[in-house]
């Protein structure tokens, strides 16, 4: 074989190689050194956790509401039982959120969490038809990376496995909190989980 031929051959199996390795490469300087500007999600993402590591221990009342509802997501606020307006702006919201979902809105449920050990109002639960309420005292250290878990500035999400994941400043646009939900449900849908209830009708 001619010096020539050897020179064009190499060339070639270069080349070949270029082609193979160079997604790799791309992928590898995008991951070290590019950062999105923007996340898909609009919601803040916090770190999965369980929603009972951030109240009081011995609640059986939550881990009761946790293993009836395992398999559904949790619209869930936090708030006095006297219920300012900006609390009843979340109630407001958990309601239109979870109907917005039309025929997944059976995979949702809304809770809220009582923080002052009272009763809310009875006229006002009964505005809010099928909210789950329940008294609940929150931990003094309720915080992920030095930020306020359980606040009453924001509506959180929680998983179907119990985990608080997501949540949403009062003062957003619902409409974006609406499109992250949409995208769990369906990124979510079909996905089996035991002892999941059966959506109501």
């Amino acid at each position: 074989m001619s010096t020539k031929l050897k020179s064009k051959n190499n060339i070639t199996l270069w080349l070949i190689l270029c082609v193979c390795l160079a997604p790799f490469v791309l992928a590898l300087l995008l991951f070290m050194f590019w950062r999105p500007d923007s996340l898909i999600n609009n919601g803040e993402l916090l770190q999965p956790a369980r929603l009972n590591i951030y109240l009081e221990n011995d609640n059986d009342s939550l881990d009761s509401l946790l293993s009836t509802n395992r398999g559904r997501w949790l619209l869930l606020m936090i708030d006095e039982s006297r219920c300012a307006d900006d609390c009843k702006k979340k109630l407001y919201w958990l309601r239109q959120l979870r109907l917005a979902q039309g025929r997944e809105m059976d995979r949702i449920e809304r809770v809220w969490l009582i923080n002052d050990q009272k009763s809310p109002d009875p006229a006002l639960i009964d505005g809010h038809q099928g909210i789950i309420t329940l008294n609940v005292i929150p931990k003094n250290t309720s915080q992920i990376d030095n930020q306020e878990v359980l606040s009453a500035d924001y509506i959180y999400l929680v998983d179907p496995i119990g985990n608080l994941m997501m949540r949403f400043a009062i003062n957003g646009d619902p409409a974006l909190l609406k499109k992250d939900i949409k995208k769990l449900l369906k990124a979510s849908k079909g996905i089996k989980f035991k002892g999941e209830r059966v959506g109501k009708d």
